[in-house]
């Protein structure tokens, strides 16, 4: 199996463009969604910033109360609207989010469905697949998908706002707008190492909870009962599970004593940054350099500049928490297999003949099943290989249909090796019946037929009755439609 290179391509802004791509190949109404959300983000608390600005200077101005009262109305109107569609925009999502992580649920389902069987027999492979379907799409609104999908919308709002919110105190004093800038600057960078730092702890804490809840799902399981009471292992069990949930607190401990000394320094920059420049702006009022309602919508947007600096750093964090658990989505789905010959061999209909030769295998990390095997099967020639549990029967059979490659040497149909013909064509040449029967969960029918609709039902019967199964199948309530 073929990896990318570590992180190769895999950042922030990658994942979120893989993901755009994901919504509007499958779902381009959450792609409306997020926008009008986005959008009522920043309309409705920059509109309602002006409403008391605009009524003091309708005030100040004398304004007939009818006048007033329109602009006044319009603009909560406005408000109200905005409002209203970024909320059912939310709720909207929020279904749309599920149908996005079912996507690429089924992606990660396909995958293992067309990957070579090599990896549907590795214990590796499926530990990837079930990190990279947890973390990423089965854990709701906590999944990859949907924090990264989340936090983008958010981040992009905010990115609007800061440089409307910033233009307003810009206008009224340049160095003030500068001043924040750099204070938000530093409060956003210890929020930040803050939420990094949690990040970096996650791998740990999810060894410790993977832990925990073994050691307490083997306690509570009925089949160890009469093993931790014969052996008197239950003050053993209590003390190790005391040892994961110390050792998870003091986790979380450090990781919060992060998030209050960013707390601190988020209190004394709001302290340091807003008191100024409330004091700048009342001063400028006092002295007639701005108007009342120019203070008022200061006030607001130094305010609400503070608020989005915590609120884009959660956002930026929710992102970044996103990341490892895409990385092994991405990583899992890019994953490729064996490559095919590109100028493979078309399979002859004659009958077939079958060579080992020289054929050497053994399953990764264990002890070799075939070691230098010639064996040479005549077309229409039939033989029986009869061996121990664990000889290598089984193995000769998959190497032959392809499902694993020869460590060495070379296995031929008509002279052909295996390698050299496509898959389909090889599995047109082989019909191995493995001694685990498997029934899929459909009709008798679909089972034979592999098909849906379009049954070609005196088919379906003829292949029953050569194998002797069509009485059996005659005798089930629904017959043929039966499950």
């Amino acid at each position: 199996m073929k990896k990318r290179g570590k992180r190769e391509g895999y950042r922030v802004w990658n994942h979120l463009v893989y993901l755009l791509c994901g919504i509007w190949s499958s779902d381009k109404m959450l792609l409306l969604l997020m926008v009008l959300e986005a959008l009522s983000i920043v309309i409705t608390p920059y509109v309602a910033m002006y409403l008391p600005k605009i009524g003091v200077d309708l005030v100040a101005a004398r304004a007939g109360s009818g006048e007033a009262a329109c602009v006044l109305a319009g603009l909560t109107v406005v408000v109200m609207i905005s409002q209203a569609v970024g909320s059912m925009a939310a709720r909207g999502k929020s279904v749309r989010q599920d149908r996005l992580r079912s996507h690429y649920r089924t992606l990660l389902f396909c995958k293992t469905l067309d990957c070579d069987y090599e990896h549907v027999e590795s214990a590796e492979w499926q530990q990837r697949y079930n990190e990279a379907r947890v973390m990423s799409v089965d854990w709701g609104s906590w999944s990859g998908t949907t924090l990264m999908t989340e936090g983008a919308v958010k981040v992009c709002g905010a990115a609007v706002s800061f440089v409307l919110y910033g233009r307003i105190i810009g206008t009224l004093s340049l160095w003030v707008l500068l001043m924040i800038i750099v204070l938000s600057m530093i409060n956003f960078a210890v929020l930040r190492s803050a939420q990094k730092y949690e990040v970096k702890r996650i791998g740990e804490r999810s060894v410790l909870q993977t832990s925990r809840s073994y050691m307490k799902n083997c306690s509570s399981d009925v089949r160890f009962g009469k093993d931790v009471r014969l052996y008197e292992m239950g003050n053993w069990i209590r003390w190790r599970f005391a040892q994961y949930n110390e050792a998870h607190f003091c986790l979380r401990r450090e990781v919060q004593r992060r998030y209050f000394g960013a707390a601190f320094v988020e209190a004394a920059s709001m302290f340091v940054r807003d008191g100024i420049s409330y004091l700048y702006f009342l001063w400028m009022a006092v002295h007639g350099s701005i108007s009342i309602g120019d203070f008022i919508l200061a006030c607001s947007a130094i305010a609400s500049f503070s608020a989005l600096v915590t609120q884009t750093s959660d956002s930026v964090g929710q992102m970044m928490q996103a990341v490892p658990p895409l990385d092994r989505m991405r990583g899992y789905l890019d994953s490729a297999d064996g490559e095919e010959c590109p100028a493979a061999e078309q399979a002859s209909d004659e009958p077939v003949s079958i060579v080992f030769e020289d054929v050497s295998f053994a399953y990764k990390g264990r002890n070799p099943v075939l070691e230098h095997f010639d064996l040479r099967i005549e077309a229409g020639e039939k033989i029986a290989l009869v061996g121990v549990n664990g000889a290598g029967k089984t193995t000769i059979i998959k190497l032959l249909c392809g499902l694993y490659r020869p460590d060495s040497g070379r296995i031929l149909l008509n002279g052909v090796d295996v390698r050299d013909l496509r898959k389909e064509e090889l599995y047109r040449l082989v019909a191995p019946v493995f001694q685990e029967s498997v029934i899929l969960p459909f009709t008798a029918a679909q089972n034979v037929s592999m098909r849906e609709t379009e049954m070609d039902r005196e088919r379906i019967r003829t292949s029953l009755m050569r194998v002797g199964l069509w009485d059996a199948v005659c005798r089930l309530p629904q017959g043929m439609a039966a499950c």
